[in-house]
C-alpha cells in the first residue's frame, strides 16, 4: 500500500454510541456498545436502516436523445456480448429502449433496494467534539464516543493486520442528489462515490467516513483489538452508566484510556480531557 494513502486519512476515527437498553438484550444500543468494547467488533447495518431517507439513493434518470441512448446501449451490449452480430446488437438495443422511461426508473429503484439489503456500512466520524453528534447518536450526551486509531503506521507494531480502518472512505457533501444516467453504462459512472459516498450538505457537520462491504451481509465485523484507543464519556453520562462502561473496559486484555467530554466554561464547545 502507498504510504501516502495511509497518511491521507485521519489518525483517529470516532464512533458515537448510546448505551440505552439492557446490555443483555441483543440488538439494543447497550448490547452493541458493549460488543465494541468487550468483543472488538462493530455492527455494520444496511443503509436501509439509516436515519437519512436519501442515503445511498441517487436519482435515476434517462438522459439524452433516443439516438444517443441507442448508441450507448449498443456499446454496452457489444462489451458484454461480443459474439453478437451488428444486426443482433441493434435489435437487442431497440428491445431494451422500447421499455418506457418511467418503468426503467422504477425497475432500477426496486433493484437498488434489494441490493442495499445485502450491503453493510460502518459509519465513523473524524471528530469527537461535535455537539450535534453527541446529541443525535450518544443519547443527548449521556452515552459515549469510542476513539479508534486508524492504523499503527506510526508505531513499531505496524502490520497488515492493523489496516482495518484504512479501508475507510470519506463522504462528500452536495446540494443536489447524484444522478445515475440509466442510458449510460454503469461502468462509466462512479457508482461507489455517487451511491455510497455522497450526502446532502446539511450532514457535513458529521465529517463522516465509511467502511463499505458488499461481500458479506450486514452484521458484526471484528476489528484488531489494538485499534481501540480510548473511550470518551459523555458530558451528561450518569454515574451508573459510567460505572457500566468502566466495567466493560476493565475486562479488556489491554483496557482503553478513559476520557471525558466537558462543557466549556465560556463557549458552546466541548473539551475532551483525561477522566479522573
Amino acid at each position: 500500500m502507498d504510504d501516502s494513502a495511509i497518511l491521507d486519512k485521519p489518525r483517529y476515527f470516532f464512533k458515537y454510541r448510546s448505551i440505552t437498553g439492557e446490555p443483555d438484550d441483543e440488538g439494543s444500543n447497550a448490547h452493541r456498545t458493549r460488543d465494541i468494547i468487550e468483543k472488538d467488533r462493530l455492527f455494520w447495518p444496511s443503509p436501509l436502516s439509516f436515519n437519512d431517507p436519501f442515503d445511498c439513493l441517487p436519482a435515476n434518470q434517462v438522459n439524452g436523445s433516443k439516438l444517443k441512448r441507442e448508441l450507448k446501449v449498443r456499446k454496452t451490449i457489444k462489451k458484454y456480448y461480443p459474439h453478437l452480430t451488428k444486426a443482433q446488437v441493434k435489435a437487442k438495443a431497440r428491445i431494451s429502449l422500447s421499455i418506457p422511461e418511467k418503468e426503467q426508473v422504477r425497475a432500477m429503484e426496486g433493484s437498488t433496494e434489494l441490493w442495499l439489503e445485502k450491503i453493510g456500512i460502518c459509519s465513523l466520524s473524524a471528530t469527537a467534539s461535535n455537539v450535534l453528534m453527541w446529541s443525535h447518536y450518544s443519547d443527548s450526551h449521556k452515552g459515549i464516543c469510542i476513539q479508534f486509531e486508524t492504523s499503527r503506521y506510526w508505531a513499531p507494531a505496524f502490520s497488515a493486520n492493523n489496516l482495518y480502518f484504512e479501508e475507510a472512505l470519506p463522504v462528500t457533501y452536495a446540494d443536489k442528489r447524484p444522478i445515475f444516467d440509466l442510458s449510460s453504462p454503469m461502468g462509466e459512472q462512479n457508482v461507489l462515490e455517487r451511491q455510497f459516498l455522497t450526502k446532502a450538505e446539511y450532514w457535513s457537520y458529521e465529517q463522516e467516513w465509511r467502511l463499505i462491504r458488499n461481500r458479506e451481509r450486514p452484521g458484526f465485523q471484528d476489528f484488531p483489538t489494538n485499534c481501540l484507543h480510548s473511550i470518551i464519556l459523555g458530558a451528561m453520562i450518569s454515574n451508573e452508566n459510567e460505572a457500566q462502561v468502566r466495567e466493560w473496559n476493565a475486562g479488556r486484555e489491554t483496557p482503553a484510556t478513559i476520557k471525558r467530554a466537558l462543557l466549556d466554561k465560556l463557549t458552546y464547545e466541548l473539551e475532551i480531557v483525561p477522566a479522573d
